[in-house]
Formats: structure tokens, sequence, C-alpha cells
């Protein structure tokens, strides 16, 4: 034991000398793919990467020389940038010399002025107007009435005498205070006009106006002009087509006894309404001769309603046996004018054109 540790450290010591001496005599016998690893591996073992940093080493001077070449094309720009603007001006330049050229030479015609355009008012922005119902204002029958529109050229009455004292136009509006049934049948305002209102309250058929509920002055001053135009414009054409409907129909030999016969019936509905009313509202009144009298009408009623619906069903058979001589009023470009112009008014007034 005692020779054997000296023996073994002294073989180990000259080995490792023969051998720090003998390797590097077989590098050259090393594959290079074989070299490159282990050296890889040992800068990577190191914590160093030794082709990274040259890698990023080559990439830092690529992008410094990238950088110093756009500063030098930059520099080059902006020097060359005067020559370039001298060199654009140059055509002007000799624009201007053949101009005072030409006014040396001759006479040049008289410049024009310069033309103004005229530039259009700035739109003004029209508020919406109420919509009529929100205020109250809506279409109803003569029991609820508190003011209307005359339909078509009506007389009207003094209250203290009945005697006729003038004829409201169509589109004049007529506020109600009270209702009374006529003497002729049907049913009778008590009132007075708005815009032209006469001394004493007056009395106007109700069969003369188109009624609505709420307060007319609640309207705004458009919808108050576009209410009187557009009635005014609807009576028009009813009055057109009335016209144009009995150029038609006279071609039928059915057709003036129909219209006759649909005016009898039109009387006896109003005076039938009539003494509805009055049995209803006039406590003075007969009621059981007002029933008795009802009573009469409505047989009246039946024998004249029989007879209209015959006499309409022959007219209708006639035309259409005969419909290449009879048109559609509606067709008449005159009437289709007139619709066109109440249509126009009729949307400043939504709900109250009918």
């Amino acid at each position: 034991m005692r020779i054997f540790w000296p023996i073994f450290l002294g073989v180990s010591l000259v080995s490792v000398v023969v051998m720090w001496i003998v390797a590097p005599s077989f590098r050259s016998h090393v594959p290079e793919g074989m070299r490159a690893s282990w050296a890889n591996g040992i800068a990577t073992i190191n914590g160093v990467d030794l082709e990274q940093m040259e890698r990023q080493q080559a990439e830092r001077k690529d992008a410094y020389a990238e950088a110093e070449r756009a500063r030098a094309s930059a520099a080059a720009e902006a020097t060359a940038k005067p020559s370039e603007m001298s060199v654009r001006r140059r055509p002007k330049a000799e624009a201007t010399r053949r101009v005072a050229t030409a006014v040396a030479s001759r006479t040049l015609p008289a410049q024009e002025e310069p033309r103004t355009v005229a530039t259009p008012p700035p739109a003004v922005e029209q508020s919406s107007d109420p919509i009529p119902s929100t205020r109250g204002i809506m279409q109803t029958d003569y029991k609820e009435a508190a003011w209307g529109i005359v339909n078509a050229i009506a007389p009207y009455m003094s209250l203290a005498d009945g005697e006729e004292m003038g004829k409201a136009a169509v589109g004049a509006v007529f506020v109600i205070e009270q209702r009374q049934p006529a003497s002729g049948g049907g049913v009778e305002f008590i009132g007075n006009f708005c815009n032209k209102p006469i001394e004493e309250p007056v009395v106007i058929s109700a069969s003369k106006l188109y009624c609505f509920t709420g307060s007319y002055d609640s309207l705004t001053p458009r919808q108050k002009l576009a209410l009187q135009s557009y009635y005014r414009k609807r009576a028009e054409a009813e009055r057109l087509k009335r016209e144009i409907t009995k150029e038609i129909g006279a071609k039928s030999p059915f057709f003036a006894k129909a219209v006759d016969a649909k005016e009898k019936w039109d009387a006896m509905v109003k005076k039938a309404e009539a003494l509805e009313v009055a049995l209803r509202t006039d406590k003075n009144a007969n009621a059981s001769r007002i029933r008795d009298q009802l009573a009469r009408m409505k047989g009246e009623m039946a024998v004249q309603q029989a007879k209209l619906k015959d006499l309409s069903s022959k007219h209708k058979e006639w035309k259409e046996k005969n419909s290449s001589q009879i048109g559609d009023p509606e067709d008449d470009p005159r009437l289709q004018k007139l619709r066109a112009e109440m249509q126009s008014f009729a949307s400043a007034i939504p709900g109250l054109a009918f």
C-alpha cells in the first residue's frame, strides 16, 4: 500500500502531460462539423454563445451603415432643393417676359370684370308644428263639435228673427256655442265666425260644416292657413267631380232617376235625425206625436231605400255593359291636379284632412 499511491500518482501525472503534448496533433484529423459542435457546446456551457454575439455585432454594423446612408441622402436632397425650385420657376419667368413683350407690341383686350356668384341665403330651419290631436283637436260629428270649417257656400241667419244675414264662404271658421233642431230637419249651430265675427250670434246648418273638437286657436298660423286652403280645394274638387260624374252618368238612362232618389233619401235621413234629437232634448215637445212621425218616416224610408237600390242596380248594370262609354272621374287631369294640391296642404294638418 505504501508503494501503490506514489506509483498511481506518478502514472496519472505522466498521462496528463503526455495528453497535453499530443492532443493538438489530432485536431487536424477531426471533422469540421464536429469541431464547431464541440466549440458551441463549450461556449454554451460557459454561458456565452459566441456565434450569436458575432451575428448581433454584424447586424449592428449593418444598421449603423444604413442610418449613415439615409442621413447622407437627406442632406443631398436638401442641398438640391433650391436648384430644383429655381428650375421650376423658369417657365413662369419666361411666361412673364412673353406677356411683357406682347404688351409692348400691341394693346391687349380689356379684362372682364370678375363674376360675382350669388350665395344662396342659409335655409331657415322650420320647427315642426305640434300634432293637432295632442292639443285635443280631432274630427267629430255635430254632437261633440266645438268649431267647424264651412264646406260649401252656406247662408247664415240671425238668431233674433231667423232672417238670412249673408252667405259664408268655403273655408270660413265657425265657433259653435249651442246646437238646436232645424225647422226643416237636421241640426243647426248657434255661434259666430272666428275671423270676421258678426255683432250678434248667428245660426248656420250643421250640414255645412266639417266639425272638430278642441279649440281652433290651438292651431299654429301655418296650420290654420293649411286647414282653410285644404277645405277650399276639397270643396272645389267635390264640385268638379259632381260635374264630371253628371257628364259621364248622363249617358245612362237610369242615372237621373237614381240621383233624384238619392236626394229624397238624404232629405228623409236628415228629417229623421232632427226628430230623434227633438225627442231627446226638447222637453216641451209632444213625444207621442214625434214617435208617430218617426214610425211613418221609417215606412217611407224603407220604400225609398228599395227604390234607390233598384235604380242604382240598374245603373250599375248598364255601366258594366257599356264600360267603353264611361270613364272614371278620378282620371280627369283637372281633378288629379286638385287632389295633388290638397295633399300638399294635408301634410301640415295630420288627422284633420278628411
